[in-house]
């Protein structure tokens, strides 16, 4: 990183054609000119800031690059859905979710009314029938804790890389 951005970053407010001026007779940018009321700082304290702030922008990169590879993960398992282990998965993306509770409450009604249970459909197209609501509430309460406990997981695993502060406590992630 160049003295000029360095300085521009540590004294955002610092005006770089007057306050600051810089300059650089072929050995190096040095200050020339400092202006500002705060000390001006020593090549030992530029040096450290350089330092850090090259840190900061790797855990910054690497945490994107976290993140980008647990939403692959989560986009894998959007697309695998919930197997249910009875030959079928059910989906578990939001408007999925949304589907089963709309159909789950027609089923009570219909239950109620001694009408038909409605059926299923699975992410494969086949036809999930149930003969009374209680099966149907005991799937739907399997694939409830199954999606949640996911998603809980996933939603660990993002906080924690948001929370990390050094990239070697990411490699666990």
């Amino acid at each position: 990183m160049n003295l000029a951005a360095i300085i521009a970053i540590k004294y955002p407010s610092a005006d770089l054609q007057s306050e600051v001026i810089l300059q650089d007779d072929g050995a190096g940018a040095y200050i020339k000119i400092w202006n500002l009321p705060e000390p001006q700082p020593m090549i030992i304290e530029i040096n450290q800031w350089a330092i850090d702030l090259e840190t900061q922008h790797n855990l910054a990169q690497t945490k994107s690059e976290k993140l980008k590879q647990i939403d692959s993960e989560w986009a894998s398992i959007e697309k695998a859905g919930w197997d249910s282990g009875l030959g079928y998965s059910l989906g578990i993306v939001s408007t999925d979710v949304a589907l089963l509770a709309g159909v789950y409450l027609l089923a009570k009604e219909a239950s109620a009314l001694g009408l038909p249970i409605p059926d299923l459909i699975s992410m494969d197209n086949s036809i999930i029938s149930f003969t009374t609501l209680t099966d149907m509430t005991m799937l739907l309460l399997h694939y409830g804790a199954a999606r949640s406990a996911v998603a809980g997981s996933f939603a660990t695993r993002r906080k924690a890389v948001e929370a990390a502060l050094t990239i070697e406590s990411l490699t666990g992630i």
